[in-house]
């Protein structure tokens, strides 16, 4: 007849269980992206640590129309430096498929304590490049700002 270990040793062994459990899912969550941080809403305040790399995600179409580009903050922000713009498409299986959306992240480095913003814009289907544009494309323009604090 097999004998039990004795409480100590089964709690010990749970806690070891459970130790490596969470290890696991700490690894395999880990951002191994470059992204740091991700962030997708604009309307909570951003916070960081001087030092952190962040992202800011949108839904993004190319073949659609979507054309996304950082107005604010400019090269040379002392707070917050731009860092690349990294898409990635919804449909893993087939990342280049024709009429297929993702998500577009903008990476930032927060470089120095202080609060800045920062802002996107979308100018849908090239409309804030036409030199005159309708009043009527105003609507397929959006911007959003991100207000974030660097700590």
């Amino acid at each position: 007849m097999p004998t039990e270990p004795p409480p100590r040793r089964r709690r010990l062994a749970a806690a070891a269980a459970a130790l490596a459990a969470a290890v696991m899912l700490a690894t395999s969550c880990a951002d191994d992206s470059g992204r740091g941080a991700v962030f997708t809403s604009r309307t909570k305040p951003i916070e960081v640590e001087a030092g952190d790399r962040f992202s800011i995600a949108v839904p993004d179409n190319a073949s659609f129309g979507d054309n996304w580009k950082v107005l604010r903050p400019g090269p040379k922000s002392p707070i917050v430096r731009s860092v690349e713009a990294d898409y990635k498409a919804d449909d893993d299986s087939d990342p280049t498929a024709v009429g297929g959306g993702g998500t577009l992240y903008f990476v930032f480095e927060a470089e120095a304590p202080g609060r800045t913003e920062i802002v996107l814009r979308n100018c849908f289907r090239g409309v804030c490049d036409k030199e005159a544009a309708h009043r009527d494309d105003k609507q397929y323009v959006v911007t959003d700002t991100y207000r974030v604090t660097v700590r």
